[in-house]
């Protein structure tokens, strides 16, 4: 019985190895077919978007603001851009304990107020949303250069500032901030392979929402190697995109 079960247990971590080849491969093959097609290897990230009858926007002692929207559409948008089609609805209570990232950058758009008065763009954090009241409340701050693709129109029409106390409003969030790529090697005792920074996009699985690296796995690994030495590329590596690392 002993060898038998080393036997399984050998066969066990050969599965183990081959699955987390075929990923890894998978990803190669994704970053290759995109490299032919002259584009990037971007993973398929999503934008959210949310809705409300009315809110404030009231500004703290620590310069950033508490934005607070009522009567909100009880879930969260989202979709993809062409050519990926995705597309679906999480519920806001599901949302909010799925954000587990610093910020996500965002526009606030107000749908009833003056042209040079409707727009700003934010980097809004620590959701809270109340079920009973459909109340739904970030910790906000203004970005005063704001650079995110996904926000490129609404950055367009940016105002300075907006009125404290609003009607009708919706948040189009892009991006969830940056974080650190652990480039990794087999026990590596002596700490040869650091971190590299990175790009963090918002992804959506079923109907949950989450924050991960923007890229393919590969794209990572290639960019560990050239900084730290080939076999720091040689194993998957660990993205950090969340607010606890």
């Amino acid at each position: 019985m002993p060898g038998y079960k080393r036997y399984v247990a050998l066969a066990m971590l050969l599965l183990f190895a081959a699955s987390i080849a075929v990923s890894t491969q998978n990803d190669t093959n994704t970053c290759k077919s995109a490299s032919l097609e002259n584009k990037s290897a971007g993973r398929p990230s999503i934008t959210l978007v949310q809705e409300a009858a009315n809110g404030t926007f009231v500004k703290n002692a620590d310069g950033n603001y508490t934005l607070t929207l009522y009567n909100v559409v009880p879930y969260t948008m989202y979709y993809s851009d062409p050519p990926e089609q995705i597309a679906g609805f999480s519920p806001m209570e599901s949302f909010v304990a799925a954000f587990k990232w610093r910020y996500s950058n965002a526009s606030l758009s107000l749908l009833d107020a003056d042209e040079n008065e409707d727009t700003v763009i934010l980097a809004i954090s620590s959701p809270r949303y109340d079920n009973q009241t459909r109340t739904l409340t970030y910790t906000a701050r203004l970005i005063e250069d704001p650079k995110d693709d996904r926000l490129s129109y609404q950055i367009s029409r940016a105002d300075a500032s907006i009125s404290e106390n609003f009607g009708r409003a919706k948040i189009t969030a892009g991006g969830c901030g940056t974080g650190k790529w652990a480039c990794g090697k087999p026990y590596d005792t002596m700490d040869t392979c650091k971190r590299i920074d990175i790009c963090c996009c918002i992804m959506a699985i079923d109907e949950n929402v989450m924050c991960d690296s923007c890229e393919y796995d590969c794209v990572y690994q290639a960019k560990c190697r050239e900084a730290y030495g080939g076999i720091c590329g040689d194993s998957r590596g660990f993205a950090y995109c969340s607010i606890f690392t």
